[in-house]
């Protein structure tokens, strides 16, 4: 048996004594990362595992078994095709949030211009930027790390997108987009107990949403409601028990919700808002 095989059964085996998703899988990712080749290599060809890859190999696998998400330890995460940079002290994307891009690349018909509000590593405001290249895409975001890991996104794929460093929609002038996208913190802080460990390694400023977890989000629609004009959207993604919430809250503040799109677990996961 070649060495890297055992390597992969003895970082299975402690990946599932810690009960982590997919244990094989994650081993063979951690170990094809630190030989630098693709996972389906490993099985066809041989490798020299150098000692200091063994240690950083097995690092890793500690690592992941502690609850470290497996992103940071690649140092990327795929999303809507593409692969995106992310690391500590930046929110990993979630494949829920392609329900989000997916709702306002539909919505953009004529827009010309578009603000992608707490971008994080800027996935969607990169992904609206490759998708529609004509689009001008402003991305606003309040963590200098997770501005770092955007504007190196933008760069990687060769897109523009115009960044702003600012707390939800400081910087923007009244009337001056067509319409908002966001992906704001929207756990209930409270519930903290409950939340997976891999969120313990996450920033929590991108976790946070609040009493209810919709302190940010209101706090978005009442600002949306003094600058966008009439007939502009406000595309959120939000939590699955929180649609009659934002439904109220659109309405207190001069907007309709047209429509909630659910996610492939069939959970409440976008709500689209218009301005009246």
């Amino acid at each position: 048996m070649n060495g890297h095989l055992e390597l992969i059964q003895e970082g299975t085996r402690v990946l599932e004594e810690a009960q982590v998703h997919r244990p094989q899988w994650t081993a063979e990712q951690l170990l094809a990362e630190r030989v630098g080749c693709l996972p389906v290599d490993l099985y066809a060809m041989e490798f020299k595992i150098l000692r200091g890859d063994l240690l950083l190999y097995r690092a890793d696998v500690a690592a992941r078994a502690n609850g470290v998400p497996l992103q940071y330890l690649l140092g990327t995460a795929d999303f809507y095709g593409r692969r995106f940079a992310v690391g500590p002290g930046v929110f990993n994307p979630r494949p829920e949030t392609e329900v989000l891009v997916e709702t306002v690349l539909e919505l953009l018909g004529g827009c010309q211009v578009v603000a992608d509000v707490g971008t994080g590593s800027g996935i969607i405001a990169v992904t609206l930027a490759k998708e529609r290249p004509n689009l001008e895409v402003i991305a606003i975001e309040q963590s200098s790390v997770a501005l770092h890991f955007a504007r190196r996104n933008a760069a990687t794929q060769g897109c523009r997108v115009r960044f702003l460093q600012g707390n939800l929609l400081e910087g923007l002038k009244p009337c001056s987009v067509d319409g908002i996208v966001a992906n704001l913190p929207y756990l209930n802080p409270d519930q903290s107990s409950a939340w997976s460990r891999e969120l313990a390694w996450e920033p929590w400023l991108a976790l946070d949403g609040g009493k209810g977890g919709l302190e940010l989000i209101e706090t978005l629609i009442r600002q949306a409601a003094g600058l966008l004009e009439p007939e502009r959207w406000l595309a959120l993604e939000i939590g699955m028990d929180q649609a009659p919430r934002v439904r109220e809250l659109a309405e207190q503040n001069g907007f309709r919700v047209e429509r909630t799109i659910q996610d492939l677990s069939g959970l409440d996961r976008v709500a689209v808002l218009w301005k009246n």
